[in-house]
C-alpha cells in the first residue's frame, strides 16, 4: 500500500490512485484551491481481496449466500498489516480535523464505464485508530454487497479489472457548499446552505445561477431554490440534518458579489473545463473537493437550467433515495395486476399494494411515483437493503420504452440506458459506526418484516425483536393471496407457527413481540368468507376491528402462537390500531378462551386518542404500549403517507407530534407501564429529537435493523445528556 499527498507540485499517478484523484490532482496543479488530500493506493484493496477464494464474480452472486456469507465473515476478520495502519494513522493526523470522509475511487482498465464510481459509498469517521480500520471494512463490505455484484456481473467484470484506490479528505462544518459546472463558453453555478451539497443534493432543490463565461457580471439565468434543510456535524463524527432557519430559506445562498469571486476563483477555461463541487469553509475561503473534465461537448447549458419543481434533467429522472445504493439491470413495469417478474429486476410502480411486495424478494431495485420512506414497501425494500428511489413523476411513461436503467438511490437518480454519467455527484456519505456499540439504558430493539430477517438477526448486536410486523410477513409467504388463490388454513398455520420458532430460536433469550395482523381492507386481499370492502385503508377495516368481523386469520394466528409459547416464553404479544378499551377486552378474553401460555399483552398506540385513556387500558389489563409513530404522525397531522407530496422533512418534528409522543410516554409510566417508540428514521439526523425521548423516559426503541447501529449511538449521546 502507498500513500501519497496531493500537491500541487506533484503529477498523480493514474494507475495506482485512479481517474478522479488523477483529475483532482491536475486541478491542483493548476492553480486551483483543493481540499488537502490524501491517496492511499490500490494495495489496501488487493490486501483484501486475497480473502476471496473466488474465480469469478458470479460464484458470489445471491443464491449462493453461504459462500457470500463465509467471505465476508473472512473480512471482518482480517487484519490490515499494522505497519500500513501505523503509516496511515500517521498520515490522517494531519489532516487535523476530528472527522475525515473515506472515498473509494475506481481504477478502471480502459473501457469500464466511470458510471460505476457511483456503485459506492463514502464512509464518514473519526479521526481515530478504531474508526479507520472499521470504515476501511465497510469500504470493503460495500463492493460485496448483492447488488454491487449483480452490477459487475451485468457489465461483465472480472476481479482483474476491479481496482479500487481511497481518497481521504478532512471534514468539518462549513458556510456553504455547491457544484459550478462550466463548459462551451457557459457556465451554471449551485449552492446550498452547510456541509455536503453532494449528500443533501436528493432532499433539496439549491439555489441556481448561470451565465456566460465571458462576463462574470451577467446572470441569463437565476432560480431561488427550497432549502428546508441543512447538514451539521457532530462532535462524534455524525452528520445531524437540521431544519433551516427560516431567514435562510428565503435568502440566497450566494450574492452577486461572491458569486463574481468564486467564478474568478474557479473558472479557467483554458486550462480545464468540467464540473467542481465546491465547499466555503468557516473562514469565507472557497475551496474544491471534487472534479471532473468533460470530454464531450454537451448543449448550451442556459437550456439545462434546473427548475425548482422539475423532476426531469436531462437523460435523468429525478426523486428521492430513501434506501441508499446502485443498481444496474432491466426494468420491470409493476401494474396493480402483476403477480411474477423474473428475478434482478429495478421495479417501476405507481406504489405496492401489500400483497406484491413478496415481489421486493428478488428484485434489484425500485422507483416509485408514489409512497414516503415509511411506506410499508420501502420499509421492506430497506430491511432487503433494495436501492429504491420515490417521488418520480410519471416514472412509468418515461420509462415505458427503456430497457435498462442505472439507479443512483444515493442522489435520487434514475439514469437511462446509454446516458452519460459525468456529471453525477459523487455516492452519498455512510455513517461510521463503531462496532462495539455502548450500552444504554433504552433498549434498542430490532423490526422484523420479511423472512429474510431471520438469516441476519444472529449477526446483530440488538437487545430483542420489538416489531414482528405479521401482515407482511404472511404475504411474503403467500403473494398470490391477493387473486383469489386463499391459502389453506392449515398451510397457514403451518407456515407461520414454523417461522415464529425460527424467528424465536435466533432472538433467544432475547424478547420478541409479536405484532398481530393489522389486515387492512381494501389493502389487503378479503379473507375467506368476506367480499372486498369499500373504504380507506388507513381510517377503514383494520386492526381488532378487522379480527373482530372475521376471526379467520386472527384465530390461526392464536393457534400458531399457542405452540410457539410452550416453547420460547420471551414473545410478547402487540395489538394492531386499537381504537377502543372494548377491543383489547375483546382479545384479552379470546386469549384466555383459546387457552394461550401466559404472556405479556401490549397494545399499539398509533390512534392519539390513547393518549388520553392510559389508565383505563392499564386497568382492562394492558401490560405495555409500542408507539407506532408512522400512524401516530399520519393521523395527528392528517396525511397520507402514501401520497409523497403530502409528506415533508419536517412532520416529524412538528411541535403537535412530538407532545402526543410525550403524553403517551408519560402516562404510560404513571400507569406502570412500560413505553417502546417503533420509528424509521434516519437516526444521525435527528438526535435532538432522540434526546428529548430520553429525557421524556422512553425504555425502548424499534428501528430496523440497519439502522441499528446509529440508533444506539443516537441514544448513548443523549442519556450523556440526560
Amino acid at each position: 500500500m502507498k500513500l501519497a499527498w496531493l500537491l500541487p507540485d506533484h503529477s498523480c499517478d493514474r494507475q495506482q490512485f485512479g481517474d478522479l484523484a488523477a483529475q483532482l490532482g491536475l486541478l491542483a496543479q493548476q492553480g486551483y484551491p483543493v481540499c488537502r488530500t490524501l491517496l492511499v493506493s490500490t494495495g489496501w484493496w488487493q490486501h483484501y481481496q486475497s480473502v476471496l477464494n473466488a474465480n469469478s464474480i458470479a460464484a458470489l452472486i445471491p443464491g449462493n449466500s453461504t459462500t457470500l456469507a463465509a467471505v465476508q465473515d473472512a473480512i471482518q476478520s482480517t487484519l490490515m498489516p499494522q505497519s500500513w495502519l501505523i503509516d496511515l494513522t500517521t498520515a490522517i493526523r494531519q489532516l487535523q480535523t476530528p472527522t475525515i470522509v473515506l472515498h473509494p475511487v475506481l481504477v478502471t482498465a480502459e473501457g469500464i464505464p466511470l458510471s460505476l464510481q457511483d456503485l459506492w459509498r463514502s464512509q464518514l469517521s473519526a479521526n481515530t485508530t478504531p474508526a479507520l480500520t472499521l470504515a476501511l471494512k465497510k469500504l470493503w463490505a460495500t463492493l460485496l454487497h448483492p447488488h454491487s455484484l449483480r452490477c459487475y456481473q451485468h457489465l461483465q467484470l472480472t476481479w482483474s479489472q476491479l481496482q479500487v484506490a481511497i481518497l481521504i479528505q478532512p471534514v468539518q462544518s462549513m458556510q456553504a457548499s455547491g457544484r459550478l459546472l462550466y463548459h462551451s463558453g457557459q457556465w451554471q453555478l449551485e449552492a446550498i446552505w452547510g456541509l455536503g451539497y453532494r449528500w443533501l443534493t436528493n432532499l433539496v432543490y439549491p439555489d441556481y445561477y448561470a451565465g456566460p463565461v465571458a462576463d462574470f457580471s451577467t446572470l441569463t439565468h437565476q432560480h431561488q431554490g427550497s432549502k428546508h434543510q441543512i447538514l451539521h456535524l457532530t462532535p462524534h463524527s455524525q452528520l445531524h440534518r437540521d431544519i433551516t432557519q427560516a431567514a435562510q430559506q428565503n435568502q440566497w445562498v450566494l450574492s452577486i458579489s461572491e458569486i463574481r469571486h468564486l467564478l474568478k476563483l474557479l473558472v479557467k477555461p483554458k486550462s480545464w473545463q468540467g464540473e467542481l463541487l465546491w465547499q466555503r469553509l468557516p473562514n469565507g475561503e472557497f475551496e474544491v473537493t471534487h472534479g471532473r473534465a468533460l470530454s464531450n461537448p454537451t448543449p448550451d447549458l442556459a437550456t439545462l437550467a434546473l427548475d425548482a419543481k422539475a423532476n426531469v434533467s436531462g437523460a435523468s429522472l429525478q426523486g428521492q433515495g430513501v434506501v441508499p445504493g446502485s443498481a444496474v439491470g432491466s426494468l420491470a413495469i409493476v401494474t396493480p395486476q402483476t403477480q411474477v417478474l423474473p428475478p434482478n429486476q429495478i421495479l417501476v410502480a405507481t406504489t405496492l399494494q401489500p400483497h406484491q411486495i413478496a415481489l421486493l424478494g428478488e428484485a434489484a431495485g425500485l422507483i416509485l411515483e408514489q409512497g414516503s420512506a415509511t411506506s410499508h414497501s420501502v420499509i421492506v425494500a430497506r430491511e432487503l437493503q433494495i436501492p429504491t428511489v420515490i417521488g418520480v413523476t410519471n416514472a412509468i411513461a418515461q420509462l415505458q420504452t427503456t430497457r435498462t436503467v442505472m439507479l443512483a438511490a444515493d442522489q435520487g437518480r434514475v439514469y437511462l440506458q446509454g446516458a452519460s454519467t459525468a456529471l453525477n455527484d459523487p455516492p452519498a456519505v455512510e455513517l461510521s459506526v463503531e462496532s462495539s456499540q455502548p450500552p444504554t439504558r433504552v433498549s434498542v430493539w430490532g423490526a422484523c418484516n420479511h423472512p429474510h430477517t431471520i438469516t441476519v438477526l444472529n449477526n446483530q448486536t440488538v437487545d430483542g425483536v420489538g416489531l414482528v410486523r405479521s401482515e407482511l410477513l404472511l404475504m411474503s409467504l403467500h403473494p398470490d393471496w391477493a387473486n383469489g388463490h386463499v391459502p389453506n388454513a392449515d398451510q397457514v398455520q403451518a407456515q407461520l407457527q414454523t417461522l415464529l420458532l425460527e424467528l424465536a430460536a435466533a432472538v433467544t433469550p432475547r424478547p420478541l413481540f409479536y405484532r398481530f395482523a393489522d389486515w387492512r381492507s381494501p389493502k389487503f386481499p378479503p379473507l375467506p368468507g368476506q367480499a372486498a370492502l369499500p373504504g380507506d385503508g388507513l381510517l377503514g377495516q383494520r386492526g381488532v376491528y378487522a379480527a373482530q368481523c372475521n376471526p379467520w386469520l386472527f384465530d390461526l394466528e392464536l393457534a400458531a402462537l399457542k405452540v410457539v409459547l410452550t416453547e420460547y416464553s420471551q414473545i410478547r404479544l402487540i395489538l394492531p390500531f386499537v381504537r377502543r378499551v372494548s377491543e383489547f377486552v375483546w382479545v384479552r378474553d379470546r386469549l384466555q378462551d383459546k387457552k394461550l401460555p401466559p404472556t405479556q399483552l401490549w397494545i399499539m398506540a398509533e390512534t392519539p386518542a390513547i393518549a388520553f385513556d392510559i389508565e383505563a387500558y392499564q386497568a382492562a389489563g394492558v401490560q405495555g404500549v409500542a408507539i407506532g409513530l408512522n400512524d401516530l404522525m399520519q393521523l395527528t397531522l392528517g396525511i397520507d403517507r402514501d401520497v409523497h407530496n403530502l409528506v415533508e422533512p419536517g412532520d416529524l418534528a412538528h411541535p403537535a407530534v412530538q407532545a402526543t409522543i410525550k403524553h403517551l410516554i408519560q402516562q404510560a409510566h404513571h400507569a406502570h407501564l412500560p413505553c417502546s417508540l417503533c420509528a424509521t428514521i434516519d437516526w444521525s439526523h435527528h438526535q435532538t429529537l432522540v434526546n428529548n425521548w430520553v429525557k421524556w423516559g422512553l425504555d425502548a426503541v424499534v428501528t430496523e435493523l440497519n439502522a441499528v447501529g446509529s440508533a444506539r449511538q443516537a441514544i448513548a449521546q443523549a442519556e450523556t445528556i440526560d
